[in-house]
């Protein structure tokens, strides 16, 4: 019988690949996605909240994880995650701010052009209506329409003459005439001549491939800001803002030679925007928030500014120590930075009634530094515990689409709402 030595460094590697092996199938289990939550309190049944997830086609999904707490004498510290995608819970501009994992600006719009209008040896068009006023910075531009006017001139040999553009013939052509190639189609003309002919001679000029007008109080401008009669005094420049803001309310009137519809698109940043709740947070009676966080994006020209409120009434700023009500829609707000280091005590002199609730302002100056809440976190001690809800009796889910999973709650409380956003590979 022999004897069987394992030695220091071959364990080692043998624990080391064993905790490989479950790092992997515990990646196998899950996928490639991490659970979210979604901390909903004070509920009053029925109450129905969508849920943005992967697509998915095979629905291959763990089941929900769907807590509820029970009030008891137990003290349990738990973090209560809010917005995320509770579009619901607020009211805004939904033409200036979105809510996509979070809340941020909306800062692309598609403008609506008019039915093209046949204009000379042209078309064009007119956008709807576009208030400066609501925006701090405009970008107009219009994609996918270059066609250019082209004149050909040729000079003739005999009867015959042929074009340098590779056109199927034959077409027919003056002596020392030119062509013109007009919204797609050769104009015809008297004396016939063989595609394969020798040319003498050519040149080609093109005109702009677009023109733009501005139109704003009763009067045509360029994109300069001066006044013109029609399009032959306007240019294929695009309008600064400075000219835009100067007009106030201004339409696009957009010139081209083809006769396709064409496409015009804003980069705009709107003004500041305020997102205000329509309902407050009821805490459960024996909780105490220890400490509030604001996760969010903003940069050296953007900004988040938060407001608290136990009313839905009054807002309030936290100014040296002590809680002062401002004007809301501003930059008076709380940054991220301060609402992390408000003490405890604070807290809870501002929810004495167990109500809370947060708004906030979005400030931006420049299409590429746009802010952005991503999550508030209450971290609070709660008297009870986090038990398993009941299905059936405390929520069903659904999923309604590839895209979608809708969950209902069926009781009044307070839920935590356990799912994965991706599928599962087991």
């Amino acid at each position: 019988m022999s004897n069987k030595f394992v030695t220091d460094d071959v364990a080692r590697e043998m624990v080391e690949r064993l905790v490989e092996m479950m790092d992997e199938r515990t990646q196998l289990a899950t996928g490639s996605s991490q659970y979210s939550q979604i901390t909903e309190l004070n509920v009053t049944a029925p109450k129905i909240i969508d849920i943005p997830i992967e697509n998915t086609e095979s629905f291959n999904r763990p089941p929900l994880e769907i807590l509820k707490l029970t009030e008891g004498s137990d003290s349990v510290i738990t973090s209560c995650s809010f917005i995320d995608s509770n579009s619901n819970d607020f009211t805004y501009n939904t033409s200036y701010v979105l809510f996509n994992d979070g809340i941020t600006l909306n800062t692309s719009y598609s403008i609506n052009m008019s039915n093209i209008i046949a204009e000379g040896d042209g078309f064009y068009s007119v956008s709807d209506v576009i208030d400066s006023s609501n925006f701090k910075d405009i970008a107009i531009s219009f994609t996918g329409h270059n066609s250019a006017k082209q004149t050909y001139s040729t000079a003739s040999v005999g009867v015959g003459i042929r074009l340098v553009s590779p056109i199927e013939g034959p077409y027919y052509a003056d002596p020392d005439s030119s062509l013109h190639k007009d919204a797609g189609n050769w104009e015809r003309v008297s004396e016939s001549f063989d595609i394969s002919d020798t040319l003498i001679s050519s040149s080609v000029t093109e005109a702009a491939p677009y023109k733009l007008m501005l139109l704003a109080n009763g009067k045509k401008y360029n994109t300069s800001g001066e006044e013109i009669t029609d399009f032959s005094n306007a240019d294929n420049k695009l309008p600064t803002f400075s000219v835009l803001k100067t007009l106030g309310t201004f339409q696009v009137a957009y010139f081209s030679y083809s006769d396709s519809q064409p496409v015009c698109t804003m980069s705009a940043v709107p003004n500041n925007q305020f997102i205000r709740p329509v309902s407050l947070i009821t805490l459960p009676s024996d909780t105490s928030i220890a400490s509030i966080t604001v996760d969010n994006i903003k940069g050296l020209f953007s900004d988040v500014r938060i407001f608290v409120t136990p009313d839905l009434i009054n807002f309030y700023n936290y100014i040296d120590g002590t809680w002062r009500i401002v004007d809301y829609f501003s930059d008076t707000g709380l940054t991220s930075e301060r609402i992390s280091v408000i003490p405890a005590s604070a807290w809870n002199e501002l929810t004495s009634s167990k109500t809370i609730a947060f708004a906030f302002t979005l400030l931006a100056m420049f299409t590429d530094d746009i802010p952005a809440v991503n999550k508030l976190t209450i971290r609070a001690d709660f008297a009870g515990n986090w038990s398993k809800a009941t299905h059936n009796l405390d929520y069903t889910y659904s999923y309604t689409s590839n895209t979608n999973l809708r969950l209902s709650l069926l009781s009044n409380g307070n839920f935590k709402i356990n799912y994965l956003r991706g599928e599962s590979n087991a």
